[in-house]
Order: C-alpha cells, then structure tokens, then sequence
C-alpha cells in the first residue's frame, strides 16, 4: 500500500433512490468533498456580508453551542454535544493516519484500515447479492452491474454497500435485505471517486469552502488567500456568523491544509441555498506552488488503494 496522499477532487453525491435521483446537498453548490480549490464557482447573497480577516497563528474562533436537554439530530450532526476545532483528529503533516483512525468517503464511516483492505465482492461467495446486481443496475441504467469488479466498503446481514473504479470514475450500489431479498436501495455511477476525510466529532456540522472567485485563483507570490465558507447542512438559509469555527490552517511544505467546522443549528432546518461566508487568510509565507486542500483530507480513495 503506497503512502496516503494529498489529493482533492470535486464533486456532488448523486444517490439514486428508487428510480428517482436526486442531489445530496443542502448548502450552496460546492464539493461534497473538499477540492483543490479554485475559482469555478459563484456563490450568490454576499453583498451584505464582510470579510472577516482571519489571523490563524494567535485566535481561533470557539464553538458558540449552547447546552440543549437531549441530543437533537440536524443532518449527520448532534447539537446538544459541545465541541471544538481541536477535538478533530487530523492527518499528520504528511497526509497520513494511523489505521484505525475513523474516516468517511461519501458519507459511509469506517475505519481507515478498512478503507484500505476493502475485500471483492467476487471472493466473497455471496450468491444472493450477486444475483441482485443484475436488477438493481437496471434501476439506474447500469446493465453491466453484475459483471463490475464491485468491492465491498460496508456489510451488515441487511445492508452493503459496494464500490468500483473505471476510467477514475467511481461508481457505488447498495443493496438492503427486505424480507429475506435483496433489493436496490440507492447508487450510481461514474463520478469523482471520494476524498477519505477524518470524521468530525459530534457537535460539529461540515463546512465547505472554495477560492473566492471575486478575487481569482491566488498568485504564487501571494500571502493572503481569499476563501468562500458555506455550511453544508440544512441551516434554512441562514448565515453561520459566530456558528462557524475555524479555520485550522496548517502550511507544509507542499500544501496549505485549510478547516472549517460549525456548531449546527437546533431542531429541524429548511434546506435553501446557505449563504457562503468570506473569509481572509494571511499566510505565514507566500502560497508558492503549494496545493490548497482541506485538512482532514487523506488523499483520493483511488491514490489510497494503489
């Protein structure tokens, strides 16, 4: 297994359910991963809001979750459960983490070792799944679904969950066990493959974040960088303000590794467009040729596994 690296790719998750597909993304449009940024997209509403200029080295800004009775489900997020940047378990400066350090790819929680000995689902002798596969891809216009090299991220006796690579296109099919069948229960195919990211801890919602692009992809000789930060979650298109926390930002010699994280909101949430918050970064030296990339990214899934 070759060294994790750090690598970013862009994208939406597409999850068919039934025969309808739909878009998983309740924040403004923008990666479902973190992506190596640059000046692609427009997010809209910013005219009231001002940049705020962030000085990373001395001030890091708290979480502002207030104490709830119970825990109260918004997204993938607990609010109820206070918690801080510095409760994230990030890579090391290199990328890497140790094995069972709890990652995510496309929203699926699973120990990165197992991420990385995904067994095939042909060296499993598992006859009923794979006479599913047939139906199920004829659901999302994958005929050739039963013959695909298909490796299993998850299983439960109710579910899997299994993914395949072709042409750096990755495709994912579940299947769950209803009265004794297998039946389809979402998947797609041919997109980016996912960005293994460490698991944020409860009380902390995902933040995504882009290159501002009214300023432009930034210079090698610049020293500030000028971000757009977007809370992901349902928020009723209300802006994050002092919800947001971050960001972390580490500078190595080949990246500028960049977090976000906010305190969710409590109760149940509208799903418009969020509006983005600007945000100013100064470095401590210029970007030069270094990547920007989110710092709980652990590399491509298809770069983890060659």
């Amino acid at each position: 297994m070759s060294a994790i690296k750090c690598a970013l790719r862009s994208s939406c998750r597409l999850v068919a359910v039934g025969i309808v597909a739909v878009a998983s993304a309740c924040g403004s449009e923008g990666s479902s991963t973190p992506t190596q940024v640059s000046p692609s997209e427009t997010l809209r509403d910013r005219s009231d809001t001002t940049p705020a200029v962030v000085d990373y080295s001395t001030a890091l800004l708290p979480s502002t979750t207030e104490a709830t009775p119970d825990s109260l489900m918004v997204g993938s997020s607990a609010v109820g459960v206070e918690s801080s940047i510095d409760d994230i378990v990030f890579p090391a400066s290199d990328g890497t983490a140790s094995p069972d350090t709890m990652v995510e790819c496309w929203g699926t929680r699973l120990p990165l070792s197992a991420l990385l000995e995904m067994p095939l689902l042909a060296d499993l002798n598992l006859p009923d799944i794979e006479a599913a596969l047939e139906s199920a891809g004829a659901l999302v216009d994958f005929a050739e679904a039963a013959s695909v090299p298909w490796m299993v991220l998850t299983r439960t006796p109710t579910r899997i969950e299994l993914i395949a690579f072709e042409n750096e296109l990755q495709s994912s099919l579940a299947l769950e066990n209803r009265e004794g069948e297998w039946r389809f229960a979402g998947g797609g195919r041919g997109g980016p493959p996912c960005t293994a990211l460490t698991v944020l801890p409860e009380g902390l919602g995902e933040v995504n974040w882009i290159v501002d692009p009214a300023f432009g992809a930034p210079a090698a000789s610049d020293s500030v960088l000028h971000l757009l930060a977007t809370e992901r979650e349902c928020a009723s298109g209300r802006p994050m303000d002092d919800r947001l926390i971050g960001p972390r930002v580490e500078e190595t010699e080949t990246a500028v590794r960049i977090t976000f994280a906010v305190t969710p909101l409590p109760g149940d949430q509208n799903c418009p467009s969020n509006p983005a918050t600007p945000i100013t970064i100064a470095l401590k030296a210029p970007l030069g040729q270094r990547a920007m990339i989110e710092g709980r990214s652990l590399g491509v899934i298809t770069d983890l596994l060659a």
